[in-house]
Protein backbone atom coordinates (compact mmCIF):
# COMPACT_ATOMS: atom_id res chain seq x y z
CA UNK A 1 0.00 0.00 0.00
CA UNK A 2 2.68 2.38 1.20
CA UNK A 3 4.55 1.88 -1.85
CA UNK A 4 2.36 1.91 -4.94
CA UNK A 5 -1.26 3.70 -3.42
CA UNK A 6 -0.33 6.00 -0.40
CA UNK A 7 -1.72 9.28 -2.20
CA UNK A 8 -5.06 7.36 -2.43
CA UNK A 9 -7.96 8.18 -0.56
CA UNK A 10 -8.87 4.32 0.19
CA UNK A 11 -7.34 1.38 0.48
CA UNK A 12 -7.95 -1.64 -2.15
CA UNK A 13 -5.48 -4.38 -2.31
CA UNK A 14 -5.99 -7.81 -3.77
CA UNK A 15 -3.30 -11.07 -3.98
CA UNK A 16 -3.42 -14.54 -4.69
CA UNK A 17 -1.16 -15.49 -1.22
CA UNK A 18 -3.76 -14.25 0.89
CA UNK A 19 -6.57 -16.20 2.91
CA UNK A 20 -10.20 -15.36 2.27
CA UNK A 21 -10.61 -15.78 5.95
CA UNK A 22 -8.46 -13.01 7.07
CA UNK A 23 -9.50 -10.36 4.85
CA UNK A 24 -12.03 -8.92 6.77
CA UNK A 25 -9.28 -8.84 9.97
CA UNK A 26 -6.77 -7.06 7.93
CA UNK A 27 -9.35 -4.44 6.52
CA UNK A 28 -9.88 -3.60 10.04
CA UNK A 29 -6.57 -3.08 10.72
CA UNK A 30 -5.70 -1.16 7.42
CA UNK A 31 -8.31 1.28 8.44
CA UNK A 32 -6.48 1.72 12.12
CA UNK A 33 -3.22 1.99 10.32
CA UNK A 34 -4.33 4.59 7.32
CA UNK A 35 -7.69 6.30 8.60
CA UNK A 36 -8.82 5.56 5.39
CA UNK A 37 -11.72 2.65 4.46
CA UNK A 38 -10.00 -0.07 3.42
CA UNK A 39 -10.93 -3.18 1.05
CA UNK A 40 -8.76 -6.14 0.97
CA UNK A 41 -9.09 -8.97 -1.29
CA UNK A 42 -8.04 -12.36 -1.77
CA UNK A 43 -7.79 -13.53 -5.51
CA UNK A 44 -7.80 -17.54 -5.26
CA UNK A 45 -5.49 -18.99 -8.26
CA UNK A 46 -7.42 -20.22 -11.13
CA UNK A 47 -10.65 -19.27 -10.04
CA UNK A 48 -12.79 -16.57 -11.73
CA UNK A 49 -13.86 -14.17 -8.81
CA UNK A 50 -12.44 -13.09 -5.99
CA UNK A 51 -13.45 -12.45 -2.42
CA UNK A 52 -13.39 -9.10 -0.81
CA UNK A 53 -14.34 -7.00 2.58
CA UNK A 54 -14.18 -3.90 3.31
CA UNK A 55 -14.28 -1.53 6.54
CA UNK A 56 -14.80 2.27 6.56
CA UNK A 57 -14.55 5.32 8.80
CA UNK A 58 -16.86 7.55 10.52
CA UNK A 59 -19.26 9.39 8.00
CA UNK A 60 -18.64 7.19 5.13
CA UNK A 61 -21.07 4.48 3.89
CA UNK A 62 -19.47 1.72 2.49
CA UNK A 63 -22.68 -0.27 1.19
CA UNK A 64 -23.68 2.95 -0.87
CA UNK A 65 -20.06 3.17 -2.35
CA UNK A 66 -20.30 -0.54 -3.19
CA UNK A 67 -23.84 0.43 -5.18
CA UNK A 68 -21.55 3.08 -7.11
CA UNK A 69 -19.22 0.15 -8.10
CA UNK A 70 -21.91 -2.59 -8.81
CA UNK A 71 -21.28 -2.69 -12.49
CA UNK A 72 -17.83 -3.79 -12.22
CA UNK A 73 -19.01 -6.54 -9.37
CA UNK A 74 -20.27 -10.16 -9.52
CA UNK A 75 -22.16 -9.29 -5.75
CA UNK A 76 -21.64 -7.37 -2.51
CA UNK A 77 -23.99 -6.81 0.59
CA UNK A 78 -23.46 -5.48 4.48
CA UNK A 79 -24.02 -2.02 6.37
CA UNK A 80 -22.24 1.45 6.55
CA UNK A 81 -19.37 0.03 8.90
CA UNK A 82 -18.53 -3.26 6.68
CA UNK A 83 -19.07 -5.20 3.40
CA UNK A 84 -18.06 -8.11 1.24
CA UNK A 85 -18.22 -8.56 -1.92
CA UNK A 86 -17.19 -10.69 -5.44
CA UNK A 87 -15.20 -9.46 -8.23
CA UNK A 88 -13.27 -10.49 -11.51
CA UNK A 89 -9.37 -10.03 -11.11
CA UNK A 90 -9.23 -8.59 -14.09
CA UNK A 91 -11.89 -5.78 -12.78
CA UNK A 92 -9.85 -5.18 -9.58
CA UNK A 93 -8.10 -2.21 -11.51
CA UNK A 94 -10.80 -0.52 -13.10
CA UNK A 95 -12.54 -0.88 -9.55
CA UNK A 96 -10.41 0.75 -7.14
CA UNK A 97 -9.95 3.62 -9.70
CA UNK A 98 -13.68 4.06 -9.28
CA UNK A 99 -14.03 3.20 -5.64
CA UNK A 100 -11.25 5.32 -5.12
CA UNK A 101 -13.25 8.03 -7.18
CA UNK A 102 -16.09 7.81 -5.13
CA UNK A 103 -14.21 8.50 -1.70
CA UNK A 104 -12.67 11.68 -3.19
CA UNK A 105 -15.76 13.08 -4.28
CA UNK A 106 -16.88 12.58 -0.98
CA UNK A 107 -14.64 14.11 1.09
CA UNK A 108 -13.41 16.65 -1.45
CA UNK A 109 -10.69 18.03 1.64
CA UNK A 110 -9.34 14.66 1.69
CA UNK A 111 -10.25 11.90 4.17
CA UNK A 112 -10.38 13.16 7.81
CA UNK A 113 -7.42 12.48 10.35
CA UNK A 114 -8.25 9.68 12.09
CA UNK A 115 -9.83 10.16 15.60
CA UNK A 116 -9.26 7.94 18.86
CA UNK A 117 -12.42 8.17 20.68
CA UNK A 118 -12.14 7.38 24.45
CA UNK A 119 -15.06 6.26 27.00
CA UNK A 120 -13.08 7.31 29.89
CA UNK A 121 -10.31 8.00 31.80
CA UNK A 122 -9.66 5.88 34.39
CA UNK A 123 -6.86 5.44 37.03
CA UNK A 124 -5.11 1.93 37.49
CA UNK A 125 -6.54 1.15 40.88
CA UNK A 126 -10.31 1.28 39.25
CA UNK A 127 -9.66 -1.91 36.14
CA UNK A 128 -10.51 -4.25 38.71
CA UNK A 129 -11.85 -7.58 38.31
CA UNK A 130 -15.27 -6.19 39.05
CA UNK A 131 -14.94 -3.79 36.81
CA UNK A 132 -14.18 -5.99 34.19
CA UNK A 133 -17.20 -8.54 35.01
CA UNK A 134 -19.06 -5.08 34.59
CA UNK A 135 -18.24 -4.29 31.51
CA UNK A 136 -18.60 -8.01 29.69
CA UNK A 137 -22.51 -7.06 30.41
CA UNK A 138 -21.96 -4.70 27.66
CA UNK A 139 -21.05 -7.22 25.37
CA UNK A 140 -22.06 -8.40 22.14
CA UNK A 141 -19.65 -6.05 20.41
CA UNK A 142 -19.92 -4.55 17.63
CA UNK A 143 -20.23 -1.70 14.95
CA UNK A 144 -23.06 0.14 16.76
CA UNK A 145 -21.29 -1.16 20.10
CA UNK A 146 -17.55 -0.86 19.91
CA UNK A 147 -15.39 -1.98 23.19
CA UNK A 148 -14.95 0.95 25.78
CA UNK A 149 -11.35 2.16 25.20
CA UNK A 150 -9.86 4.17 28.32
CA UNK A 151 -6.93 7.00 29.14
CA UNK A 152 -4.41 6.49 32.26
CA UNK A 153 -2.45 9.48 32.30
CA UNK A 154 0.90 10.55 34.43
CA UNK A 155 1.90 6.76 33.86
CA UNK A 156 5.66 5.86 34.49
CA UNK A 157 6.91 2.52 32.26
CA UNK A 158 8.56 -0.42 33.81
CA UNK A 159 10.61 -3.56 32.66
CA UNK A 160 9.98 -2.49 29.17
CA UNK A 161 10.73 -4.95 26.23
CA UNK A 162 10.43 -5.93 22.87
CA UNK A 163 8.24 -9.38 22.19
CA UNK A 164 7.90 -11.80 19.23
CA UNK A 165 8.25 -15.50 17.89
CA UNK A 166 11.20 -16.12 15.87
CA UNK A 167 14.03 -13.41 15.14
CA UNK A 168 11.47 -10.73 14.67
CA UNK A 169 10.28 -9.21 17.98
CA UNK A 170 7.51 -7.20 16.54
CA UNK A 171 5.62 -6.26 19.98
CA UNK A 172 6.02 -4.30 22.93
CA UNK A 173 5.77 -5.93 26.87
CA UNK A 174 6.16 -3.22 29.93
CA UNK A 175 4.77 -2.62 33.73
CA UNK A 176 3.26 1.15 34.17
CA UNK A 177 3.35 2.28 37.14
CA UNK A 178 0.54 4.87 38.73
CA UNK A 179 0.78 5.00 43.27
CA UNK A 180 0.75 1.89 44.30
CA UNK A 181 -0.72 0.29 41.39
CA UNK A 182 1.17 -1.93 39.27
CA UNK A 183 -0.17 -3.36 35.69
CA UNK A 184 1.12 -5.26 32.80
CA UNK A 185 0.69 -3.70 29.45
CA UNK A 186 0.89 -5.41 25.92
CA UNK A 187 1.35 -3.16 22.50
CA UNK A 188 0.65 -5.61 19.67
CA UNK A 189 2.69 -4.71 16.58
CA UNK A 190 4.16 -1.31 17.99
CA UNK A 191 7.96 -2.55 18.43
CA UNK A 192 8.92 0.16 16.64
CA UNK A 193 7.52 2.46 19.31
CA UNK A 194 9.42 1.50 22.31
CA UNK A 195 11.98 4.73 21.56
CA UNK A 196 9.06 6.79 21.70
CA UNK A 197 7.41 5.52 24.43
CA UNK A 198 10.65 5.94 26.67
CA UNK A 199 11.52 9.24 25.16
CA UNK A 200 10.02 10.97 28.26
CA UNK A 201 11.80 9.63 30.93
CA UNK A 202 9.28 6.20 30.96
CA UNK A 203 6.53 9.14 31.82
CA UNK A 204 3.78 8.31 29.39
CA UNK A 205 0.11 8.36 28.83
CA UNK A 206 -1.75 5.51 27.40
CA UNK A 207 -5.19 4.25 25.58
CA UNK A 208 -6.32 0.55 26.52
CA UNK A 209 -8.66 -1.42 26.50
CA UNK A 210 -8.41 -4.05 30.01
CA UNK A 211 -8.35 -7.43 29.46
CA UNK A 212 -8.37 -10.50 32.28
CA UNK A 213 -5.30 -12.75 31.22
CA UNK A 214 -5.69 -16.27 32.21
CA UNK A 215 -2.35 -18.71 32.56
CA UNK A 216 -1.78 -21.75 34.67
CA UNK A 217 -5.13 -21.02 36.52
CA UNK A 218 -4.16 -17.34 37.37
CA UNK A 219 -6.14 -14.97 36.23
CA UNK A 220 -4.43 -11.33 36.19
CA UNK A 221 -5.52 -8.01 34.35
CA UNK A 222 -3.17 -6.48 31.36
CA UNK A 223 -3.98 -3.49 29.04
CA UNK A 224 -4.13 -3.98 26.05
CA UNK A 225 -1.97 -0.68 24.26
CA UNK A 226 -4.36 1.07 21.84
CA UNK A 227 -1.95 3.98 21.20
CA UNK A 228 0.66 5.63 23.78
CA UNK A 229 1.69 9.79 24.02
CA UNK A 230 4.82 10.64 26.21
CA UNK A 231 4.95 12.42 29.03
CA UNK A 232 2.50 12.80 32.08
CA UNK A 233 -0.43 14.34 30.18
CA UNK A 234 -1.91 14.40 26.93
CA UNK A 235 -4.23 17.45 25.36
CA UNK A 236 -7.90 15.96 24.19
CA UNK A 237 -10.37 16.70 21.44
Amino acid sequence: MEEQFASDPAVVVGSSEWHPGVVGIVASRLVDHFGKPALVIAIPPNEQVATGSGRSIPGFALHQALVACDSLLEGHGGHAAAAGFKVKPERIAAFRDRFNAYVASHFPGGTPSPRLTLDAEVPLSAITHGLLKDLDKLEPYGAGNPKPKFLAAGLKVEAARLIGTGEVQRHMDFRVRQGSTTIRCVAWGMADRMEELMSAGGDCCLAFTPKVNEWRGERKIELQVIDLKPGKTVDLV
